[in-house]
């Protein structure tokens, strides 16, 4: 009993910390996604999180360059902006998902953890507030 106490207020803590991510968002991109970049097609929807911050940090240094030099520089008909954007948006929601995914997984291994009984209450509770 002493462990299903520890237990709940550790899972209530994972359902604060998922409660704090907010809402999943979804991926809504302004470009179409195919950057070409010194003579490589990237789709960002491809990409992993590794090669996703490279080029999110090309791109922030390019934005830097092209505000700088007052140029206008775009790829595949989207300004430096635009592509910066959509970059760090994939990302964000990427961050997100694995954040999810493990809290997740926290949360089902503590439930794994709790005493037949107490899993026992809780499925009755569950239940309960299902049919009042």
């Amino acid at each position: 009993m002493k462990n299903d106490t520890r237990i709940e207020t550790l899972k209530a803590e994972v359902a604060k910390k998922k409660k704090a991510l907010g809402k999943k968002v979804r991926f809504e991109p302004i470009t179409n996604c195919v950057i070409t970049l010194r003579n490589h097609n990237l789709n960002i929807n491809t990409l992993d999180k590794n090669d996703l911050t490279v080029l999110a940090l090309d791109l922030s240094s390019l934005r830097k360059e092209n505000k700088s030099l007052k140029l206008d520089l775009s790829f595949n008909g989207f300004t430096v902006d635009e592509w910066f954007t959509d970059v760090k948006s994939k990302l964000d929601v990427m961050i997100q998902k694995e954040k999810i995914k493990s809290l997740e997984l926290v949360e089902k291994k503590l439930t794994k953890l709790l005493s037949g009984e107490k899993q026992t209450e809780l499925a009755i509770d569950e239940l309960e507030s299902m049919i009042s």
